[in-house]
């Protein structure tokens, strides 16, 4: 028992350690060579736009409203009769939600072979979503 405790006690510590890292990396003044590297400028961007109260409080469901009737079509929930089935197109919906990486019906990706990483491959499955 005192080895699950242990175990779990090591696991703990290193997610927090992790968490740390990645809180660091997002807020801290960065080291010189570290200031132009686009994925951790594409993070902090990220993080402060999700933790800037006042810009979220100030704009609203407006972003999330534009997202779902100029990107995907509309949703006859939100729009009532004002929504038009006849210019919905269900493919291009599943297309664009595929650009936001949600695979709603099915999922494809590349990979690599374990064997030769020079080798690529299109994996295609069904999605998590409907996964049993």
């Amino acid at each position: 028992m005192s080895v699950n405790i242990n175990l779990r006690h090591q696991q703990d510590k290193i997610s927090h350690d992790k968490n740390k890292f990645y809180s660091d990396i997002l807020t801290l003044p960065l080291p010189n060579n570290t200031i132009n590297i686009q994925s951790i400028i594409n993070a902090r961007l990220l993080y402060n736009s999700c933790i800037n109260e006042s810009a979220i409080e100030s704009e609203g469901v407006d972003g999330i409203l534009s997202l779902i009737n100029d990107e995907f079509g509309g949703w006859p929930i939100l729009q009532g009769s004002s929504w038009n089935i006849s210019s919905f197109n269900f493919s291009r919906l599943l297309f664009k939600l595929r650009e936001y990486d949600h695979n709603v019906i099915y999922y494809f990706g590349t990979s690599t072979d374990d064997q030769n990483s020079s080798i690529y491959y299109i994996r295609v499955r069904n999605s998590m979503a409907f996964s049993i």
